[in-house]
């Protein structure tokens, strides 16, 4: 489960993404990648029948517009979002739920 899930619970407002606020988030993100190490950052999102859906991208498409603007992806193959005449998608991260998982390893 998501931390950002029990956070919104608790705490019942509304968080508005500002260009400064998504910049701080950004440098945080990338305080994380460089100190982890990291090559790629896989973006994880729940579709609406409640499967778990994720793409990947590699450390260097990771920008700080990605908190402000998102990432455009195909919502044509994610089950329940758009049909592939209207399937443009932009997926906007939240900050808050960015994690180093140990699953996840990047072959060589």
């Amino acid at each position: 489960m998501s931390p950002r899930g029990e956070r919104a619970r608790q705490s019942g407002t509304k968080k508005t993404v500002t260009k400064s606020s998504a910049q701080s988030a950004s440098t945080q993100a990338h305080d994380l990648i460089r100190s982890a190490e990291l090559v790629m950052v896989d973006l994880k999102f729940v579709d609406l029948p409640g499967t778990w859906q994720h793409f990947s991208i590699p450390v260097g498409q990771f920008t700080d517009d990605l908190f402000s603007e998102g990432i455009g992806f195909d919502g044509s193959s994610i089950r329940g979002f758009q049909h592939i005449h209207e399937s443009d998608m932009l997926l906007v991260a939240d900050p808050s739920t960015a994690i180093v998982d140990p699953a996840c390893t990047v072959p060589p």
